[in-house]
């Protein structure tokens, strides 16, 4: 029966049994304990078998069971309580959300049910939780809170700061720039008294919505206060109406005073001007006479100079005269002598065709042929002039179909397939069933999976989104392997990639007609008229001012999704109406999530917010199951792969960095498999070049004691050695050791 066949009850019991399935056997392969793997398979099959889901669906319960058992929670930890906490707090956090309910279900699987998370250290408070109507306010609070013991060591007093704060807070904007400050003053307390710092602030609370504690005494002091500033006041207007007269007295006498000077001064000007006018006068006379006497002494010299000049040139041309006779006399001679080579060559060439019978009989033939070397030469002469290089040719030209009166495209630029394909790619036909379409995209990942390729964990949701006509755009740090996976969505769906790479003016997405009136083509153009998947990459590397132009183009193919029947054009150049294809598709990726730039990527500009609204973001991480994969024949090197990158991430959330620098990406690890395949380089050259790289020296050290804390390592004791074995038997412990000394290393 296929898939086709099936109702979607029954394809979707399959699928939730499918993930049953793979749920159990995730819980088989972990490292937890029998009692705790025991708990949780109790509570799957109860769920199975009718008990209530309490994370309403069967991916939600995955999620939650996978994070617990790859959190690293000890032995005797009782996950059955454990597991009822994360019950509790899952129906009060998510299911009171009603907005992003889809993203606070993620923050919920990320912060709370993972060791070390917000209910593991018992920094939950369900009072906390409910005065935010905003639930990403709240995860931001706790986010702070989560990165300093402090903070957790005194969750008792900070919720009930907060309880109490939040009636002086207008807003909850307000109420959370409070806690945030409130939080940030906790290193200015010294002496360990939190108490003093929360009735302190509470008290400036009250004050900033004009909320005073003033008792009869107080009241008393202000008055006296007053008083003795009214007294202050009268006194300074006595002092102010002598400073008045004073002045006045002081006006009368620098106008008295100003009148004397004026007079003198007038006199003294009168002088001035005299004397300047008879030196004036007299510089102009020796200067009339200055130049009369250089122009004559120039003339005399000049006469002089032109002579020598003159002189010296007939001198030249003499001796150049008689360099060239002695050049063209060497030259007649070489001349002459290689004439007579060669008429000695044509005369040898003449009796060798004049002696030679098979020679003879060859020209025969050529010259009988005489059609076919015609021809011949003709091809040659067309096969030119299609490659642009026959002179006085008109260049060679291929029409687009459906545009040959307004088309042209030189040829050598781009291959145009040779017709529009009508079909519609079955996984983006409306007239199939979505769940149908769906369940053979899962078939497929799942075979390929089993054949050997390798699937980041968010590679279901792209595909998905595709299908559904989004325009997902895959953002995060680099060598996460997005343009790979974009490669595989597009393998998957059985589509052609077209990738347009960075925006910087609109022709790089529409085109334009040059000055002979040709069509230059685009990716764009290519997509939209055959039923490709574009590819934008680098989108937030691009021009803002021109990232609008895909507005057009992506509404227009929202119009065709909801219509499939009519027709909906984009204009490309200046007036080439191309009908977007059912099958045309659009995705972007990108580095940062549309912002602007941040620590890692300083040079990225903040996108369109008209761009932001049609994206459909999806945040792509490092999945260490990919590495695992990777490097599933050398656990050693994996293990150490993951606790490098731990530590780097831990780093950036001990200083408070958006993303982790230096940190080790998917490439890095197939190039390792690389290394340890060809055993091409030695464990300190691997570290250097992978691990170390260009990071500073602080930054070094501290991922070094991370290292060594996840090892079991002294960091200050530990010294270099000599590892001469293949790559495949360096263990964790000396993977850790040389980076440890690596990491102590200063830098040339």
């Amino acid at each position: 029966m296929g898939i086709f066949n099936k109702t979607e009850e029954e394809i979707r019991k399959e699928e939730e049994n499918r993930k049953y399935n793979y749920l159990i056997d995730r819980i088989w392969k972990s490292t937890i304990s029998d009692k705790q793997r025991q708990i949780l398979l109790n509570y799957i099959s109860q769920v199975r078998k009718g008990q209530p889901n309490d994370f309403g669906d069967v991916d939600t319960l995955s999620a939650v069971i996978i994070r617990i058992i790859e959190s690293g929670f000890d032995q005797e930890k009782d996950f059955l309580d454990h597991l009822n906490q994360v019950i509790d707090a899952y129906h009060m956090v998510v299911n009171s959300s009603t907005e992003n309910a889809s993203r606070i279900r993620e923050r919920f699987i990320e912060d709370f049910v993972c060791r070390d998370g917000i209910l593991d250290r018992n920094a939950f408070r369900e009072e906390m939780f409910g005065i935010f109507q905003n639930k990403e306010d709240y995860f931001q609070i706790m986010d702070v809170i989560g990165r300093k013991e402090v903070y957790i060591e005194n969750m008792d007093l900070i919720v009930d700061y907060i309880m109490k704060v939040c009636k002086y807070c207008m807003t909850q904007e307000i109420l959370k720039n409070d806690i945030l400050s409130f939080l940030s003053k906790f290193d200015d307390v010294l002496d360990g008294n939190y108490e003093k710092l929360c009735k302190t602030e509470l008290e400036e609370a009250k004050k900033r919505i004009n909320i005073y504690n003033l008792d009869p005494k107080e009241l008393a002091k202000v008055d006296s206060k007053f008083r003795r500033i009214e007294a202050y006041f009268d006194q300074l207007d006595i002092h102010m109406k002598q400073i008045k007269d004073e002045r006045e007295a002081l006006a009368t006498e620098v106008e008295s005073g100003k009148k004397e000077i004026k007079k003198e001064t007038s006199l003294s000007v009168e002088q001035l001007k005299a004397l300047i006018a008879t030196l004036r006068k007299e510089l102009e006379e020796k200067l009339n006479q200055y130049l009369i006497d250089l122009k004559e002494d120039l003339k005399n010299k000049s006469d002089e100079t032109f002579r020598q000049i003159m002189e010296t040139y007939q001198q030249q041309v003499e001796e150049f005269r008689e360099l060239f006779q002695g050049y063209s006399l060497a030259a007649s001679k070489d001349y002459m002598s290689l004439q007579k080579k060669m008429d000695e060559s044509i005369q040898q060439i003449q009796d060798y065709v004049a002696n030679e019978p098979q020679f003879r009989t060859l020209l025969t033939k050529v010259q009988e042929q005489n059609a076919v070397r015609t021809k011949l030469v003709e091809l040659i002469n067309k096969e030119k002039e299609l490659d642009g290089i026959a002179p006085k040719k008109s260049e060679a030209k291929v029409s687009i179909p459906g545009y040959e009166k307004r088309v042209m495209v030189p040829y050598r630029h781009m291959i145009l397939p040779p017709e529009i394909s009508s079909t519609i790619n079955p996984f983006l036909d409306e007239k199939i069933p979505f769940s149908r379409r769906k369940e053979e995209i899962f078939k497929k990942i799942e075979q390929r999976e089993k054949d050997g390729e390798i699937f980041h964990k968010k590679i279901p949701q792209i595909v998905i989104d595709i299908m559904e006509g989004d325009w997902p755009y895959l953002w995060g740090p680099s060598g996460t392997g997005k343009s790979y996976m974009i490669k595989q969505a597009a393998s998957l769906l059985g589509m052609s990639l077209t990738k347009a790479g960075k925006i910087t003016e609109p022709y790089s997405i529409l085109g334009y007609n040059d000055p002979q009136g040709r069509y230059q083509i685009t990716p764009s153009f290519i997509a939209t008229l055959y039923g490709h998947l574009l590819l934008l990459d680098e989108m937030d590397n691009g021009n803002p001012d021109t990232q609008v132009v895909l507005n057009d183009i992506y509404s227009e193919l929202l119009n065709k999704l909801e219509s499939p029947e009519d027709v909906f054009e984009v204009t490309f150049g200046t007036d080439i109406q191309v009908d977007v294809h059912p099958n045309f598709r659009m995705i972007s990726a990108g580095n940062t999530s549309g912002a602007g730039e941040n620590e890692t990527f300083s040079s990225r500009g903040k996108m369109d917010e008209s761009i932001q609204e049609r994206l459909t973001p999806i945040y792509i991480d490092y999945d260490d199951r990919v590495e695992e994969k990777i490097l599933h024949n050398y656990p050693e090197w994996y293990q150490f792969f993951i606790q490098f990158r731990k530590a780097c991430m831990s780093y950036a959330k001990d200083n408070e960095i958006d993303s982790a620098q230096g940190i080790t990406t998917t490439r890095d690890a197939a190039a390792i498999k690389k290394y340890i395949i060809h055993d091409s380089k030695s464990v300190d050259q691997i570290i250097d070049e992978k691990f170390i790289q260009i990071k500073d020296s602080e930054y070094r050290k501290a991922l070094g004691r991370f290292i060594a804390k996840q090892y079991g390592i002294n960091y200050d004791s530990c010294k270099d050695f000599i590892f001469n074995g293949p790559l495949e038997k360096a263990d964790g412990k000396v993977l850790a050791k040389k980076f440890i000394v690596a990491s102590k290393r200063e830098a040339a």
